[in-house]
């Protein structure tokens, strides 16, 4: 498979280790608890979000990915695979996250605000490969630490 990737052919590949949800869910880590909490953490910062990055308006504040139906892969997958597959097939655009445009990037902004949250923090630095601090906010940040820096 990895030398079809590198010719840059189509590849699909079922997981073989794939488990049914019943055994996997015995096994995972995290309960629902953790994942309400997160949703809920979400929901308290989309205010900032939706002010400080306006592409977040449609959401609401809330940095998620799309979903869209793949029409016509569905058949094409039970055909190749032989299985029959339940509902409906839907692709996650993490691509298209705003803010973020990565779901690992999404990561390290729940970390930050975990960090506000769960240590109290006053003020946070994003170090970042991107432009995810709009540059207004920045702007004043500078404009505080100057006047700060002159008392």
């Amino acid at each position: 498979m990895l030398d079809a990737l590198k010719r840059q052919e189509e590849v699909f590949w079922l997981n073989p280790k794939k488990v049914p949800f019943a055994i996997a869910n015995k096994t995972c880590e995290l309960s629902m608890t953790d994942v309400l909490s997160a949703e809920a953490r979400w929901q308290r910062f989309a205010a900032f979000f939706k002010k400080a990055y306006p592409e977040t308006e449609q959401t609401r504040g809330i940095i998620e990915s799309p979903f869209r139906v793949l029409f016509g892969m569905k058949e094409a997958l039970e055909t190749e695979s032989g299985a029959s597959i339940l509902g409906k097939l839907c692709i996650k655009l993490d691509s298209h996250l705003p803010i973020s445009g990565s779901i690992k990037a999404r990561g390290g902004v729940y970390e930050v605000l975990m960090a506000k949250e769960n240590e109290n923090a006053t003020h946070l630095v994003w170090a970042t490969g991107g432009n995810m601090v709009p540059d207004s906010v920045m702007e004043n940040y500078y404009k505080k630490g100057k006047e700060e820096k002159k008392q």
